[in-house]
């Protein structure tokens, strides 16, 4: 269902997905792979006492999960996704305390993998080398919630009816690496930011660098 102003009408769900983008004229030279999805669903609930004529609530979600989604590799190994999703979910109580409710969420994650192997030549063993792989990624991630309240008399919510309201953002890098079977490690760093309305903002710092060395080679 969907709300349109004060009337409510049935509005089907539906999603999509659109592949093989990576063929069009000004990618193809870049792109090896890349798809496009996109999803809607909607819902009501409808609580009442004793029987139908007596609702006591009435709530309805859209759901766009996700809005958009972007999903590819590069010819260069580089694989990633995009997506931005948003739910939107509004109740109206008719008794017990009467009011409106309406909750709006919505967030961005944006994520990057790229991985490479070689062999490293030992500089007294000119016939030997040591394989080595090389794993980085990185991910982005941000959401803002916010709700609202308003009284059984107001029509439509505004700054006024925010009742919680929060935004976060983080941005995490990772880098691993294998050199050989015997040597591993990595290092990662992360930092971002919390706001909300009611206890301020929180920053976000964290650094750490890992070594694990298997001397049997296992």
């Amino acid at each position: 269902m969907y709300s349109l102003k004060d009337n409510l009408v049935p509005f089907p769900s539906w999603s999509f997905s659109w592949g093989g983008l990576e063929k069009l004229p000004f990618i193809s030279k870049y792109m090896r792979v890349i798809s496009l999805s996109h999803n809607f669903s909607g819902k009501q609930s409808i609580t009442w006492n004793d029987d139908r004529d007596k609702v006591t609530q009435d709530q309805i979600t859209k759901d766009f999960r996700p809005f958009a989604q972007v999903s590819f590799t590069f010819k260069n190994g580089i694989t990633g996704n995009v997506q931005y999703t948003k739910t939107e979910s509004f109740s109206q109580r008719v008794s017990y305390g009467s009011g409106k409710t309406k909750n709006t969420n919505s967030s961005l994650s944006i994520s990057a993998n790229y991985s490479k192997t070689g062999g490293i030549r030992l500089p007294f063993f000119k016939k030997h080398s040591m394989q080595n792989t090389l794993d980085f990624s990185l991910a982005f991630e941000s959401s803002n919630n916010v709700q609202f309240q308003s009284s059984q008399n107001d029509i439509q919510f505004n700054d006024d009816n925010v009742v919680s309201a929060t935004k976060n953002w983080s941005f995490k890098p990772n880098l691993k690496y294998r050199f050989s079977n015997t040597v591993t490690g990595g290092s990662y760093f992360e930092f971002g930011k919390r706001s909300d309305k009611r206890i301020g903002d929180t920053s976000v710092k964290a650094f750490g660098i890992n070594a694990a060395i298997s001397l049997s080679g296992q």
